[in-house]
């Protein structure tokens, strides 16, 4: 699975993502948490990857994350189709 895939997978299992969240202090950390589901992008395009996301997010208003999210509470985010608040684990990108 990819990137966006893996971001999907985590939008879609709340408790999976808040285990990955907890666990995940840095890029890479999330990065072997999303191999350890599945993802198969190498570091490099992963965060390459997720830099992209984490930029197109930047551009959103309020209003369009919070129809993206689908409603409810809305952390700041690494892509603009998850809602998994991994952004400072990934800051750094």
């Amino acid at each position: 699975m990819n990137t966006l895939e893996a971001f999907a997978k985590l939008n879609d299992d709340k408790a999976l993502a808040e285990k990955i969240q907890a666990a995940a202090k840095t890029p890479e950390d999330v990065y072997e948490a999303l191999k350890g589901i599945g993802l198969t992008d190498d570091l490099d395009t992963f965060l390459a990857e997720a830099a992209k996301y984490s930029e197109a997010y930047s551009q959103l208003s309020a209003e369009e994350i919070e129809s993206l999210s689908g409603g409810g509470t809305t952390i700041t985010t690494l892509t603009t189709f998850t809602t998994y608040p991994i952004s400072a684990a990934l800051a750094g990108i």
